[in-house]
């Protein structure tokens, strides 16, 4: 990591990211930053919030938070009459550093005033001195050539940036970014710890008598698709699991990582189990857990289907092979980055037979797959920390702990 700006100064950091909405794969990003920088070294962590955000539930203990009021758009004047925009300013000025991410948070698909919710902490941090960071963002689609401006501008003004993917950094090099400028991690939830807990009815579904594979699926409601669409995908998979246990014998939990008003994984698990032909084969886990739970939960399957990004790393993080479903760059991406490009399918008509085809090829590779990521994990857990000791350097912080 490369510093420009001043020396560090306050007594607070500021995070921005998407908190506070019941995402486990957010909820576990902030719970490592706040290990990390809070537990090991005192320094207290601010977040950005706004309305109908619960980032004390995401973080899993009382924590400071800072309303993000829009400085540009639609919203702004207001907030520039009333002072609140004012107040918004001050606070983050008194922050020794603001850090961006991690998250999939640099891309166009978002409205420009949501983007530029992203990058106006950099450009603030630019025109009043305070340090900035993006740590282990990810990057893409990027597709208009605002989105591309946009993008490159908050990156550059930033003064460190880490992505956690190389496809992330090609594609910031695509737009004009130096390649000097962007430093390729993982995602910090590979140093989430994992938790047990009781898993009650699960127990006895996920310990069959004949040993046959249990498998975990990780869907996800707003998957973005037409309701025609949808309704074919959901089909699809249904099909999918239950042609996989006449051939393998495989039961399927599945389970939700997001349960909130604005997304809940919960609904398009009950679809898919109410199109599955031999209900007995599925089991909906119903209770959001916490991201520790979540995580270790992942290392009980014999393997993993997942739309999820985070479902995949608390998977691969326990050597658990995983099929990933491509609903987005960001998870054919990861799979990439563990030389796992075969076990991803797209989302076409195509996408029940492929479901079968790559799973079955997956279930018959297990000892091979399971050493193969006893092999690259590590790598992901090095990086990780990396990640963390570059960042307390950059932060001037020592730890403690």
């Amino acid at each position: 990591m490369t510093a420009s700006s001043p020396a560090p100064r306050g007594d607070f950091i500021t995070l921005s990211g998407w908190y506070g909405f019941a995402n486990a794969g957010d909820d576990a990003i902030l719970r490592v930053v706040l290990s990390e920088l809070t537990d090991r070294c005192g320094m207290e962590v601010r977040v950005l919030t706004r309305p109908g955000a619960d980032v004390r539930q995401s973080a899993g203990r009382p924590i400071a938070t800072i309303v993000h009021e829009d400085l540009v758009g639609a919203g702004a004047l207001g907030n520039w009459l009333t002072g609140r925009a004012w107040r918004f300013i001050r606070e983050i000025r008194k922050s020794r550093a603001v850090l961006i991410g991690g998250g999939s948070l640099l891309h166009d698909r978002m409205t420009r005033r949501s983007l530029a919710r992203v990058l106006d902490e950099v450009l603030m941090g630019r025109i009043w001195g305070i340090r900035t960071a993006f740590i282990a963002v990810g990057v893409g689609p990027l597709t208009t050539a605002l989105g591309k401006r946009l993008v490159r501008m908050g990156v550059m003004s930033a003064d460190t940036v880490t992505v956690r993917d190389q496809a992330s950094r090609d594609l910031l090099v695509s737009v004009g970014v130096p390649g000097s400028h962007v430093v390729v991690t993982s995602d910090p939830s590979f140093l989430l710890p994992s938790k047990e807990f009781a898993l009650g009815p699960l127990e006895a579904f996920m310990s069959p008598a004949d040993g046959a594979p249990v498998l975990g699926v990780y869907l996800v409601d707003q998957i973005g698709l037409s309701p025609a669409k949808r309704n074919r995908f959901v089909r699809s998979v249904a099909s999918a699991l239950d042609r996989l246990h006449r051939s393998h014998g495989a039961r399927f939990v599945l389970v939700p990582l997001r349960c909130h008003a604005e997304g809940d994984d919960r609904i398009i698990a009950h679809e898919v189990a109410g199109h599955v032909e031999q209900p007995g084969i599925v089991h909906c886990h119903e209770t959001l857990q916490s991201p520790e739970e979540l995580k270790w939960l992942a290392g009980r399957f014999t393997a993993t289907i997942a739309v999820r990004l985070h479902a995949l790393f608390f998977s691969l993080a326990h050597h658990v092979p995983v099929v990933a479903i491509d609903r987005d760059p960001k998870v054919r991406n990861a799979m990439n980055a563990f030389d796992l490009d075969e076990y991803v399918v797209e989302i076409d008509d195509q996408i029940g037979e492929r479901l079968v085809e790559r799973t079955s090829a997956c279930l018959g590779s297990l000892p091979a797959l399971r050493a193969h990521l006893a092999m690259r994990t590590p790598l992901h857990v090095e990086q990780a920390r990396k990640l963390f000791d570059d960042l307390r350097r950059f932060l001037g912080l020592t730890p403690t702990a």
